[in-house]
C-alpha cells in the first residue's frame, strides 16, 4: 500500500499475474483517482508508474519514452498484457442463459444478471447487450410462479418500460408476495413452517387471476370491435331506388294507353 502523492488516498500496487489484486480492479481505482484530480499529464504518468510494482513495472520500464509519456498509452499496453481477453461470445453465453436458481432470491438473481451485463459492457462496449435485452432476460430468467406471471403482465401493459422500471416492479412484487426461497423450502419440507400464503394474503391467487382475465378481456374487446367494424363495412346494403307514387303510376299508365291508341290510328 502506498500514497501516490501527499494527501491522496492509499492505493495498492499492481504487480502482475499471480497476485491477489486483479488488474481490472486496480485500473478502476487508478482511473477513478486520476479523474478526480486536475493534474498535468506528466504528473498523472508519475502517479500511474508509482502504483506499479514487480513484473508490471518492469514491463512498462522497458518501453520507449514516447510509448509511456501518456496515461492512455500505459494503460493500453497493460490492457494487452493483463486485460480480460476472453472472447465476447464466451461471455455472452452466461448472460443469455442466466436464470434464477431454486435457492436464489429475486434481488440476488437480478444482481447476478447485472454483473454479467456489466462485464460484457466493460469487455466490449460497442457489442454489449442493450437495455432492452437486459430487461427481456430478467423476464425470461425469473423462476416460474405468481411473481413472474404478474411481472410479465406489467411488462405487457408497459411496453415502454426499461430495465430499471421492470427491476423496481419485480422487487415490489417480491416484497408483496413474499416470494423468498426460505419460505418455499419450509413449506415443501416441514409442516411447522408457516405457509407462504399467509404472508401473501388469502386471495392473492384470485387477485392475480382477475388481473390476467381483465387484461385478456380488454384485448378481446378491442379485437371484437375491430372485427364488427370490418363486417359492417362489407355488408353495407346497396342504395335502393325510390318507388314511384300512386299518382305517378297512374300517369304513366295513361300515357302508355294514349300512345297505344295513337299507334293504332
Amino acid at each position: 500500500m502506498m500514497p501516490v502523492y501527499p494527501g491522496a488516498p492509499w492505493l495498492p500496487k499492481f504487480k502482475g499475474h499471480g497476485e491477489d489484486l486483479k488488474y481490472c480492479d486496480w485500473k478502476e481505482q487508478i482511473t477513478g483517482l486520476l479523474g478526480t484530480q486536475e493534474l498535468a499529464e506528466p504528473r498523472k504518468v508519475d502517479i500511474v508508474l508509482g502504483a506499479l510494482a514487480g513484473e508490471a513495472k518492469r514491463q512498462v520500464s522497458v518501453l520507449e519514452e514516447k510509448e509511456k509519456d501518456q496515461v492512455r498509452k500505459i494503460l493500453n499496453y497493460l490492457d494487452s498484457l493483463y486485460g480480460d481477453r476472453t472472447p465476447t461470445a464466451v461471455l455472452r453465453s452466461p448472460f443469455f442463459g442466466c436464470t434464477q436458481k431454486p435457492s436464489e432470491t429475486v434481488s440476488s438473481f437480478i444482481l447476478r444478471l447485472r454483473e454479467l451485463h456489466c462485464r460484457l459492457r466493460r469487455h466490449d462496449p460497442d457489442d454489449s447487450p442493450s437495455d432492452i435485452a437486459l430487461r427481456d432476460q430478467l423476464l425470461l430468467g425469473l423462476q416460474e410462479g405468481p411473481l413472474a406471471q404478474a411481472l410479465k403482465v406489467y411488462a405487457r401493459r408497459n411496453p415502454e418500460g426499461d430495465f430499471a422500471a421492470i427491476r423496481q416492479e419485480a422487487l415490489l412484487l417480491d416484497a408483496e408476495y413474499g416470494n423468498t426461497p426460505t419460505e418455499a423450502t419450509c413449506s415443501a419440507v416441514s409442516n411447522p413452517c408457516a405457509s407462504p400464503k399467509s404472508s401473501q394474503g388469502p386471495g392473492w391467487k384470485e387477485a392475480l387471476k382477475r388481473e390476467i382475465m381483465e387484461d385478456v378481456k380488454a384485448q378481446m374487446g378491442e379485437l371484437t370491435q375491430e372485427l364488427v367494424r370490418e363486417v359492417k363495412s362489407l355488408l353495407q346494403p346497396a342504395a335502393v331506388a325510390p318507388q314511384p307514387s300512386r299518382f305517378e303510376r297512374e300517369r304513366r299508365r295513361s300515357t302508355s294507353y294514349a300512345n297505344d291508341r295513337d299507334a293504332q290510328g
